[in-house]
């Protein structure tokens, strides 16, 4: 009866891990998301509920959501379960944190039993990069006493957090809690050094530092310079462009027309002679005339 007993298990067990299946287990980094293939038998499962379960044993798994809108509390917007009636269900899981890993069930509601079959969810911490400093405005602006914003990001990384340093001779003190910097130059009253720290749970690495140097600490019309760790400084000398301004030439289009010595009237020339030369030819005519009369009238 024993021996029966085992075999019925046996052969149970191998026809229902022939109707369903996964495509295996996966590994995915924090922050990111990974999509199960469950398979089964379309012609014996196709209407059946199908749902996925977390725990270490098919006996004891916590349902987190099915394929008929259910989705357990917590897991809303993180959890999708999708049967294409085709014989797959597909099961997303989105903003991965390191907690989520662990023994997962793809499942089908049966009557009597259900069929299950598991798969291992393995989430991984991203590697975190050493964060670069950036400057949203161009840091020659503290030349003039206007405020700059330094900007510190990790190209890579899970759950990055930020948090800006300001050391001071022997005192290292945290000023924000933030990627982003905003130094006024009202604020600096002496000169100081700056480094951000990006943290994840597992580990936290550092910028190199920015250096703040007061030039003026007036509280109006000050000015400082900012000091790179790589030697780069904007040491506030102020150069003027010279601009070059060229005049365009345009021809005139007007409606009037262009000034010319020319008469407007084509075949014939306009003869201009100045006003005195005018008069003392009137003049050595009239006195011509009147000499031609005077002999014309002494003639016998």
């Amino acid at each position: 009866m024993r021996t029966c007993f085992v075999l019925w298990i046996s052969l149970c067990t191998d026809w229902c891990a022939l109707s369903l299946w996964s495509d295996g287990d996966k590994t995915a980094m924090e922050g990111t998301s990974t999509t199960v293939t469950c398979s089964y038998d379309r012609g014996m499962y196709v209407y059946y509920r199908k749902y996925w379960c977390h725990g270490a044993s098919r006996s004891s798994c916590d349902i987190l959501g099915d394929t008929e809108n259910f989705v357990k509390s917590g897991y809303k917007g993180r959890l999708l379960l999708l049967d294409n009636k085709r014989g797959d269900f597909f099961v997303t899981m989105n903003q991965l944190v390191e907690e989520d890993s662990g023994m997962y069930w793809c499942g089908i509601q049966r009557p009597y039993a259900d069929i299950m079959t598991a798969v291992k969810l393995t989430v991984t911490e991203e590697p975190l990069s050493i964060p670069l400093i950036t400057f949203t405005n161009h840091p020659s602006d503290s030349c003039l006493g206007r405020s700059v914003t330094v900007r510190c990001h990790s190209a890579t990384g899970s759950n990055v957090h930020y948090t800006w340093y300001r050391k001071s001779f022997s005192t290292t003190t945290a000023i924000v809690h933030s990627s982003d910097l905003v130094l006024r130059c009202g604020d600096l009253l002496e000169s100081q050094s700056y480094y951000c720290q990006a943290m994840t749970r597992r580990t936290n690495k550092s910028t190199h530092p920015v250096r703040a140097e007061v030039l003026n600490p007036a509280k109006e019309n000050c000015t400082y310079r900012l000091q790179l760790a790589d030697g780069k400084s904007y040491n506030c000398i102020k150069t003027t462009p010279e601009f070059t301004v060229e005049m365009a030439t345009t021809p005139f289009s007007g409606s009037s027309a262009p000034c010319s010595n020319s008469s407007s009237h084509p075949g014939t020339e306009e003869s201009w002679i100045p006003v005195p030369w005018a008069i003392l030819r009137w003049l050595f005519l009239i006195i011509l005339v009147t000499a031609l009369l005077i002999i014309q009238s002494n003639r016998p």
